[in-house]
């Protein structure tokens, strides 16, 4: 529908409204006639500027490059997971440049009402490094903000509470445990 916008914004052209509906309809019959094509068993190749690969290479770039994000994969393009020490590598090259890192230790974004389980890696990032100060900050609204699934940020206001500094795990105290630590710390902000 995009075309259809800009032919009837380009009029100085006097066929401008008519190759904008032409162009609309055009790309909504390649849209059927590949489904039609695919459910009928043909081979579907997705290429091209929009394709998925190029959308997901273009928000890797943005997110690495432009905004420093650390991007954690879970597995590897065969499908099968990555150790526990593969996964930390990327958290490990931050860490060494005693660099801040911004850890989401539920691993995914939830719902918004209740908080997940912590994923492993926190604990084992910790007992790693244990002088470096684990901060938990609530973040309020963050889920209204960029809802799971959504690919557009909503203005709406956040805020962001900041917790005392945690200790990494203690001599004797269990990966669940220093987990459940962590995330009671951090349940805590949510009433304050």
């Amino acid at each position: 529908m995009l075309l259809l916008g800009v032919g009837y914004g380009v009029l100085l052209f006097p066929y401008a409204p008519l190759l904008g509906w032409g162009a609309a309809l055009l790309a909504l019959a390649t849209a059927y006639i590949r489904l039609l094509g695919g459910t009928c068993g043909l081979v579907q190749r997705f290429s091209g500027p929009m394709a998925k690969q190029h959308r997901m290479a273009l928000r890797r770039y943005l997110s690495a490059r432009i905004f420093g994000a650390v991007l954690i994969e879970r597995k590897r393009k065969s499908g099968t997971p990555f150790s526990s020490e593969d996964l930390l590598a990327p958290l490990v090259t931050v860490q060494e440049k005693q660099e801040s890192l911004i850890f989401f230790p539920e691993g995914t974004r939830g719902n918004g009402d209740d908080l997940g389980e912590f994923k492993s890696g926190l604990f084992h990032l910790m007992q790693r490094y244990p002088n470096a100060r684990l901060v938990p900050v609530w973040l309020e609204n963050l889920n209204r903000v960029l809802p799971k699934g959504s690919r557009l940020v909503v203005p709406i206001i956040c805020s962001a509470t900041f917790g005392e500094a945690i200790s990494g795990p203690e001599q004797d105290e269990t990966k669940i445990d220093f987990l459940n630590r962590a995330k009671q710390a951090l349940e805590a902000l949510s009433h304050a």
